[in-house]
């Protein structure tokens, strides 16, 4: 390859790299935010069925509570005050196989009548493969800060094994 050839083929190149790097400077937050995203909270099934757990929700960004890891499907979602949140879930609920709940902002809408809250709860119903139903609720809270975490993953609860103490009875 001729100089004359190679030249219009670096130049190209110099200057995507040009816009690339502009870009990145110009969104800074873009760029990086999504590096330190840490993965998911993860939260005990017996501490969120005891407790209401925080949520956190970011503008365009949307905030999983996830039950896979768990023998329990979600049944019933319900958002107390949906004028700025809306959910998704990963199967229809009436199929026995939603696990995930997926949470979004939205610009406030005005229902005649709502009553409305900065922090709204949200109650999920689940079921698991032997019938037991849980109720867990969570404070749904907005916020404009960097993400932490992609949601929250509820962990099955393991049973804790009871130390056992063999006595050996003595014969006299």
């Amino acid at each position: 390859m001729n100089a004359t050839m190679l030249f219009p083929r670096i130049k190209t190149l110099s200057l995507s790299i040009l816009a690339a790097a502009l870009a990145a400077a110009s969104y800074p937050n873009c760029a990086f935010s999504q590096s330190r995203v840490t993965g998911y909270q993860t939260v005990g099934r017996d501490i969120a069925v005891n407790s209401a757990i925080d949520i956190l929700v970011y503008p365009g960004r949307a905030s999983a509570i996830d039950f896979s890891s768990t023998d329990e499907a979600l049944a019933y979602v319900l958002i107390a005050d949906p004028s700025k949140i809306v959910f998704s879930t990963d199967a229809q609920l009436a199929s026995g196989l939603a696990k995930t709940v997926f949470l979004r902002p939205i610009q406030a809408l005005n229902f005649p009548g709502a009553t409305t809250a900065t922090i709204t709860n949200l109650s999920i119903k689940t079921v698991d493969s032997k019938g037991k139903q849980r109720l867990y609720n969570f404070n749904i809270v907005p916020t404009n800060k960097e993400p932490e975490h992609l949601g929250i993953r509820i962990a099955p609860v393991t049973p804790r094994m009871s130390p056992t103490v063999n006595v050996v009875g003595l014969t006299h």
